[in-house]
Parts: C-alpha cells; sequence; structure tokens
C-alpha cells in the first residue's frame, strides 16, 4: 500500500464533543522499513479552556486490503503520550499453482498387450513378471492405453508403484517411465509440496501429463524455476530442453493472489523460444517428446521342396537352358520343360513381398527336384500377415503336377528383447478340397512346403519287322532273311567259342559222311 493509504484516505478522527475535525489532515510520513509516522496538527485541546471542557479523541483505522490490525484504534488515556503504535499485518489469501508437463511417445513404444496375440514383450508383462499378478489381470488392462502411446493415470501410478515395490531402487529404472526435475533458481522461492531440497521430481508412464505437487505462493513477487527431462538409461531418444517458467504473483486488489507464467523453452542446440501459454494462461507449456527406435525387423525366406517320383530324368549340377540330346533322344534328358515353378502371393497388398518385391505375386523355380526359396522376406511391424503358394502348371506331358495349395500365416510381434519375431500356421488344400495343418518345426523359420510331381514309366515299344529284300525275278518273292537274335549275355567271348565249336562239329559230320560214300 502507498504512503496515502496510511494517511487521512484511511484514518478517522472523531471526537466526544462533536467538533468539526474535517479540516484537519494528519502528515503522514513513510519510514522505509513497513512503518509509518502520522501526526495531527492544530486540534482543540478545550473546548470553553476549561478542564470540564477537555476534548477526546479517537482515532480508528480503516484497515487496507489484505492487512489484519493489531488493534483499531487509539484513544482516551493514551492520547496524551508522544507516539501510539497501530500495528498492521498483511494477510492476503495465497495464490496456488500445480506446474506440470506433457509428456509425447513417438517411434514403436510398448503396447498393453491383446489376449491370444504369443508372447508380447509388453508394457504390462515389463512390470508384472517381477509380481505375483497373473498375465490374464495384465491382458485385461488392454482399454487403459490408447493408439498413441497414453495410459490412464491410475494404471501409469499403479505399475509404477508395483515396480517400486519389488526391489527397485530408483523409479528411473521403470522401463518406459520418463522422470522430470523442476528446481528453484532462488532458495527463497516456495517449492512443489513435500519438497526437501531445491529440486522436486514427477514422473510419467509412456504418454501423457506429468504433475508436480502445488506450489504456494503467500507473497507478491516474481519466482522462477527450471523444468527439464532426467536422461534415462534406456534405448530411447530423450528431449533434452528445458523450460524456464517464471511466476508473476500480484495482489488483485480484494486480499487475493494471482499468479501469471510466462515461459521460454531452449533446445538442445542452444535456441531460446517463448512459449505459448494459450489464452487463458492455462496451457502445460513444458511438452517432452521422446522417440522409440523402430525393433529388429523378423525375416524368414519361404522355401519350397520339390520331390519328383516315377520315371523322372536325372537332376543335372550344372542346368544349361536346354541340354544336348545322349542316347538317341533319351527321355531321361532332362529339358526346360523340367524346370517346375511356383508362385508367393500376398492376401492383402498392404503385406510385404520378398527382396520388396512390389507386385502381388513372386515367382522362384526348381530345375527337375530339390529347394529354392522366394527370396527375403522382412517384417517391420507387428501384425498378421496370409500368403498362398503353389505350383504353376506346365505344358510337360510326362508328367503330372501337384495341384496343391497352401496357406501361410504369419503372426509378427516384439519379443522380450524388443526385436520382432513370429509364429506361423499353414494349412495345405489338396486337389480335392482336403485340408490338412502342416506340422510346425524346432527352427527359427517356417518349414519347406513339399509338392510332389510324377513321372509315369513309359509304355515298352514293340521292334518294328524290318523291311522285306527285293528278289532278282520279279514273279517270284523274294524270301525274308531272318535276323538271327544272339543271345542277351553280353558276353563276346562266350559267343566265339560257341561259334567255333558249331564249325568244327559240322567239319566232322561231313568226314564221316564222306568216309562212307567211299567205303560203298
Amino acid at each position: 500500500p502507498s504512503t496515502a493509504d496510511f494517511g487521512a484516505n484511511n484514518l478517522v478522527l472523531s471526537n466526544d464533543k462533536h467538533l468539526d475535525t474535517s479540516t484537519i489532515t494528519p502528515t503522514v510520513t513513510d519510514n522505509g522499513n513497513n512503518t509509518y509516522t502520522i501526526v495531527y496538527k492544530g486540534l482543540r485541546k478545550y473546548v470553553d479552556n476549561t478542564a470540564a471542557d477537555t476534548v477526546s479523541y479517537t482515532i480508528t483505522e480503516n484497515v487496507p486490503n489484505s492487512y489484519v490490525s493489531t488493534r483499531s484504534s487509539i484513544s482516551r488515556v493514551e492520547q496524551y503520550t508522544t507516539t501510539q503504535s497501530l500495528v498492521n499485518v498483511y494477510a492476503v489469501r495465497p495464490a496456488i499453482v500445480t506446474p506440470s508437463v506433457t509428456k509425447i511417445v513417438e517411434g514403436d513404444y510398448p503396447v498393453v498387450p491383446t489376449p491370444g496375440q504369443p508372447s508380447p514383450a509388453s508394457l504390462v508383462d515389463s512390470f508384472l513378471h517381477t509380481s505375483s499378478e497373473s498375465a490374464a489381470s495384465a491382458a485385461g488392462t488392454a482399454s487403459a492405453t490408447s493408439a498413441d502411446g497414453i495410459i490412464s493415470d491410475s494404471l501409469a501410478e499403479s505399475l509404477i508403484n508395483n515396480f517400486l515395490a519389488n526391489g527397485s531402487e530408483d523409479e528411473g529404472d521403470a522401463p518406459n517411465v520418463f522422470i522430470f526435475e523442476m528446481t528453484r533458481l532462488d532458495p527463497s522461492s516456495p517449492m512443489p509440496e513435500g519438497t526437501t531440497g531445491n529440486t522436486a521430481r514427477t514422473r510419467r508412464l509412456l504418454g501423457g501429463d506429468a504433475v508436480f505437487h502445488n506450489i504456494t505462493f503467500t507473497q507478491p513477487g516474481t519466482y522462477v524455476y527450471t523444468i527439464k527431462e532426467v536422461t534415462g538409461t534406456q534405448n530411447i531418444q530423450y528431449d533434452q530442453s528445458v523450460y524456464t517458467v517464471t511466476y508473476n504473483v500480484v495482489d488483485d486488489g480484494t486480499g487475493q493472489l494471482e499468479a501469471t507464467r510466462t515461459m521460454t523453452k531452449t533446445d538442445e542446440n542452444g535456441n531460446v523460444t517463448t512459449v505459448d501459454l494459450g489464452e487463458y494462461n492455462d496451457a502445460p507449456g513444458a511438452v517432452f517428446t521422446n522417440v522409440y527406435p523402430d525393433p529388429l525387423p523378423a525375416r524368414d525366406y519361404p522355401v519350397i521342396q520339390k520331390v519328383v517320383t516315377g520315371d523322372a530324368p536325372d537332376t543335372p549340377t550344372d542346368y544349361p537352358s536346354v541340354l544336348p540330346d545322349d542316347n538317341g533322344g533319351n527321355p531321361r534328358t532332362p529339358t526346360t520343360q523340367d524346370v517346375f515353378k511356383f508362385t508367393l502371393t500376398r492376401n492383402d497388398p498392404s503385406y510385404p513381398m520378398p527382396n520388396n518385391a512390389t507386385t502381388d505375386s513372386v515367382e522362384t523355380s526348381v530345375a527337375v527336384s530339390g529347394d529354392n526359396n522366394f527370396g527375403e522376406l522382412v517384417f517391420s511391424q507387428p501384425g498378421t500377415y496370409v500368403y498362398t503358394i503353389k505350383e504353376v502348371t506346365g505344358t510337360n506331358q510326362r508328367v503330372t503336377y501337384d495341384k496343391s495349395v497352401y496357406t501361410l500365416t504369419y503372426t509378427v510381434f516384439k519379443n522380450d528383447d524388443g526385436e520382432l519375431d513370429f509364429t506361423y500356421h499353414i494349412t495345405k488344400t489338396a486337389e480335392d478340397g482336403t485340408v490338412t495343418e502342416v506340422d510346425q518345426c524346432e527352427c527359427n523359420s517356417t518349414p519347406p512346403l513339399v509338392f510332389t510331381n510324377d513321372y509315369p514309366e513309359p509304355e515298352p515299344q514293340p521292334t518294328p519287322e524290318p523291311e522285306p529284300t527285293p528278289s532278282s525275278d520279279p514273279h517270284k518273292p523274294s524270301k525274308t532273311k531272318k535276323k538271327r537274335v544272339l543271345p542277351d549275355t553280353g558276353d563276346v567271348a562266350e559267343l566265339v567259342i560257341a561259334s567255333v565249336g558249331m564249325v568244327a562239329s559240322g567239319i566232322t559230320a561231313l568226314g564221316f559222311a564222306l568216309r562212307a560214300r567211299k567205303q560203298k
């Protein structure tokens, strides 16, 4: 209050003789130490200059706004002393503020699990694995987290407290918990309730608002604080911004203090900007953004396996596009018709394709028999992905193609190491429509999808009759010489010995015949 507030504007002079004192104005001196000296001059002591007519004066104070007086007036017996005191105590209603910050999370931040999904490294699991709460109760909290990473305050505090109750010494160790500090620049400035030093803390699980305890201002003035995020040890990009918030506290003239904020932001590069606190000075102002890195993707190489049965050609080790005919065109020689093709088709255009293909279908092939894959299939987001795989029916007339169709379903999720992983489910639909499930293998990828092609055994070809030899006599039909078939033994030596034996036997018989004729 000004000096005038403690002068004629604030004091009322009265007397018991009803004398007019309206023309008497006191002089007020500000002593500079919250005290004022007030002097009234020219007051009449007697009405008729007799002791019986002594005038008694009373000074009454109208206490200024926001002050409480320890006494309301000076009168009668005290009036003749040199100096009297009226003590006023400043007693306004305080201003109370609740500082807060806003946390924004971006990137691949954790989510609460969806019941039925396989082993997600979820937010709830990361806390509850140390507690006695069941996985079922964790799954029941799924509705408490929104798509932008904001989870309800009650759930956030429950999870943090649960983590701390299970042996952690610092809330900053809790996964996905962010710590913020508010520090006063002047040790005399009031601090949030419960603070014992110059720095107060608050915390936030994932995204949303983090609130400090109330600050109570009991005196007008200017109070300055800084707010920042504590850099943690998680594999997260922390916000290095520092906010400076200034509270200007004034008396509104009715005994109520009011606090108005201004705020600046200093980014990690030292650039300072003014923060817009809204039309009513009620915006949070201090906004911190944390970015979660993308997880390592899940990868697979869908493999097909070609099995051939029957009179199949040999699989070449170095397979050219066309092989030369062997053995006079033996049908066992592989040709380009013995290259079998297979397609992998996605069931939704948004699904990734092998080797980042932009088409909805890709192809691979196998020469006669063996294995091959469609290329690397990379999953960068959790979800369910479905593909169909089948063999392309070719034109080779001497083979029966496999008409089976496989449906390959991937379920991609984040594992406990923060990496993407997957489970799979495979069904096989046969040509007759029968559907069977393919057994899973104990491996890090999907098993080969088997297609079987059959080469029927060729029918035996009859030996053609040779053409007859023309006769020299056109009227006499020629006799066809029958070709003697040698024994199918493959042993040339035995054939020679047999022939020599037959010739010797013939000569001996001829000798006996000639001797008999001569004797006659």
